[in-house]
């Protein structure tokens, strides 16, 4: 029960309520480290003509192979691997993860020669935006999470690995394999069918729970951990988030003001260095765009470290790179809070372009002391759209803003605010170029779009994304 996570802000008989359904759900949970063990035999299919495949360890430190001891050890103890005679073989590697070392296997090959599962994973977007409206979140997480659901027997020999050690082969499904998350995804949602998009979410090994009561919580909670013990599933306590108004989700912060940004992860970015080369670049560049959507004028701000990454550029790390490398990370952050989509309410649609880039805001009037939603994007016109006259420009931004926030926009009423008049005839484009004819068909796909002029000096938060 210690290991489990309690919110601080919980009064005493509200924490003694949770922790009675952690007793009476005592199963679910995979204390000292017990694992469970789904019904589910996973299958690896392979392309036609495939032959085994069979490839030479990699060398490993005195250091890695402690490690690498460690792990097939607790495999083993767990019924995870068993001894193997495989004509296969794939090495076995060591990386590290917030400075803790794991053990995987390199599965490339096999990867490349097995038949995709192509069950779909819930887009995180959408997950986040369900939670609008709850009052209380709780975040669970499976054990180990692949290795609680074994491989069908004539499968296991696929999965054998090589080292120091030996050759053994996974009981269980192993961590690196293309269809992990797939076939995860599937049995979790299988598991937990009565209450999804209700009361309860999951993305892969990752659940949360979300109510508006606190009794409604207990409840919920109560028949998740009941539906979660009875598939054989076990969750990691220390995982465990129970009874929060605000955590972590998905890498960013919930609450029920909204999303924002996570604190760690915006600290780890404040605190680089400026890169030295291209890799640090596209590492740098690579955090910040998790967090694209909450940075207006993100494209503008970080093009002339773009311009590096082009091919053929010349590495030349000078002053206007040094100011956009800080531009960004102040922009993030004083990042906002980003308030939740509320069904039935307008939406309205800010959009722009420039010589080189376009820009676009998305807002909704909230309620009274609720901030607006506000989602950003922004990005560089391509070396060919420079070419384009000031409308196709600005009848591009409009597109392609529509593609990007068509999950708010299709199917509702909304405005679209531009600062060029001409973009406000666009339904009615006839006897024009290909290109405004074709985008012409995209603004009619969306029936309660209501294109409106804005002089440019009141365009100010669409504006400056794109210059």
């Amino acid at each position: 029960m210690k290991e489990i996570q309690f919110s601080d802000h919980l009064s005493r008989e509200q924490r003694n309520k949770l922790e009675k359904i952690v007793q009476n759900n005592e199963l679910a949970f995979g204390f000292n480290g017990r694992l469970g063990n789904h019904e589910a035999q996973v299958e690896i299919n392979l392309r036609p003509g495939t032959r085994e495949i069979s490839l030479t360890p990699y060398s490993a430190s005195p250091a890695k192979r402690e490690v690498i001891n460690k792990q097939i050890n607790d495999w083993l103890r767990l019924d995870v691997i068993e001894p193997s005679q495989s004509a296969w073989g794939f090495p076995i590697i060591v990386v590290y993860r917030n400075s803790k070392p794991r053990v995987c296997i390199d599965y490339r090959r096999l990867n490349d020669v097995s038949i995709p599962d192509e069950y779909p994973l819930p887009k995180q977007t959408d997950i986040l935006h369900a939670l609008e409206g709850a009052q209380w979140l709780s975040t669970l997480d499976a054990l180990s999470g692949f290795t609680q659901l074994s491989v069908r027997e004539e499968d296991r020999a696929k999965t054998a690995f090589r080292c120091h050690r030996g050759l053994y082969q996974f009981k269980r499904l192993p961590f690196g394999f293309r269809n992990g998350p797939s076939v995860f995804q599937r049995v979790m949602n299988n598991i937990l069918a009565p209450f999804l998009w209700i009361f309860a979410l999951v993305y892969i090994d990752d659940i949360v729970i979300y109510s508006i009561t606190f009794d409604d919580h207990c409840m919920h909670l109560n028949d998740v951990f009941g539906a979660i013990k009875q598939a054989g599933i076990t969750l990691s306590p220390n995982k465990c988030h129970l009874g929060y108004q605000s955590l972590l989700l998905l890498g960013q912060k919930v609450s029920r003001l909204g999303l924002s940004t996570h604190k760690e992860k915006v600290d780890a970015i404040v605190q680089l260095e400026p890169p030295k080369n291209v890799p640090t670049l596209q590492t740098f560049l690579g955090m910040m765009t998790y967090f694209a959507s909450y940075i207006p004028f993100y494209a503008w701000i970080v093009a002339p470290l773009f311009k590096l990454l082009r091919k053929g550029a010349k590495w030349a790390w000078t002053d206007t790179e040094q100011k956009a490398f800080d531009l960004a990370k102040q922009a993030l952050v004083s990042a906002p809070v980003m308030a939740y989509p509320i069904i039935g309410k307008p939406f309205r649609l800010y959009t722009d372009a420039c010589d080189y880039g376009l820009g676009a805001v998305l807002q909704q009037v909230q309620p009274i002391k609720i901030k607006d939603l506000k989602a950003y994007w922004s990005r560089i016109l391509k070396e060919a759209e420079r070419n384009y006259s000031p409308t196709e420009r600005e009848a591009l931004a409009l597109k392609e803003a529509l593609v990007k926030f068509q999950v708010y926009l299709e199917g509702s009423k909304f405005v679209a605010i531009t600062d060029h008049a001409a973009l406000t005839w666009s339904r009615t484009y006839h006897n024009v170029n290909c290109r405004l004819m074709t985008w012409g068909l995209v603004f009619s796909a969306y029936p309660g779009m209501n294109i409106v002029h804005r002089t440019g000096h009141v365009h100010d938060n669409a504006d400056p994304v794109s210059r």
